[in-house]
């Protein structure tokens, strides 16, 4: 997983599990330990809540499409 998640990071991709690889162009909302995607809710574990939350602002501040 580790090598896809580095091939997918220039197209915003954020890993926020163990499992998950997210587009964040398609996140609707972070509430608490929860993303949502494309109406579906996806725990964000807590060893990749930061790197993941660092990744999203990023990608919101740079108003990336």
């Amino acid at each position: 997983m580790k090598e896809t998640e580095e091939m997918f990071l220039k197209y915003h991709f954020a890993r926020c599990s163990h499992g998950y690889l997210i587009n964040l162009k398609y996140v609707q909302s972070v509430t608490g330990n929860n993303v949502t995607v494309a109406g579906e809710e996806i725990a964000i574990s807590r060893s990749k809540k930061n790197e993941f939350m660092d990744q999203f602002a990023r990608y919101i501040g740079g108003m990336q499409e």
